[in-house]
């Protein structure tokens, strides 16, 4: 009976307990990733409280993404939100696996969305989360960036 490869060997860095970086008046939440089922998937679950600015009221926003490998070389996620977004993505490692990045699928009826984890140093991360216009792929725009540490 030979053991599976650890097919999470190379991204093994993200499980644990995330916080965010910036100032308390920017937003504050937490991030967790954890593997599941047998090791078959990893779920990145994600809390934030935005406080009000000039043209927004404060809100509260929660996510679930859940990350497998449709095959031992094909990495998809699935995410769902508070907000009732759903997107499907196709995940890419970089060569150095250290970025971790997530695409939708282009459509012209509907954005496209990256994104994207670098891991930036021991227990350190930054995310980036950018669109493209429908009808408009790999055109990407930026929409959030952040930093975060390992609790």
């Amino acid at each position: 009976d030979v053991k599976k490869a650890d097919v999470w060997a190379d991204c093994r860095y993200l499980i644990g307990e995330w916080t965010p970086d910036g100032p308390a008046d920017q937003g504050t939440g937490a991030t967790s990733f954890a593997l599941d089922l047998q090791d078959k998937i990893m779920v990145r679950k994600n809390h934030a409280d935005v406080p009000a600015s000039n043209d927004r009221p404060a809100s509260v926003h929660d996510d679930l993404m859940i990350m497998y490998w449709s095959d031992s070389v094909s990495l998809r996620a699935d995410y769902y939100d508070s907000e009732n977004h759903v997107i499907n993505y196709a995940g890419r490692l970089s060569a150095d696996k250290d970025t971790l990045t997530f695409t939708s699928a282009p459509s012209s009826q509907a954005p496209q969305f990256r994104l994207t984890y670098v891991k930036t140093g021991e227990g350190k991360l930054a995310g980036k989360f950018e669109f493209a216009p429908p009808g408009k792929p790999g055109v990407f725009s930026p929409y959030l960036n952040w930093s975060m540490s390992r609790k």
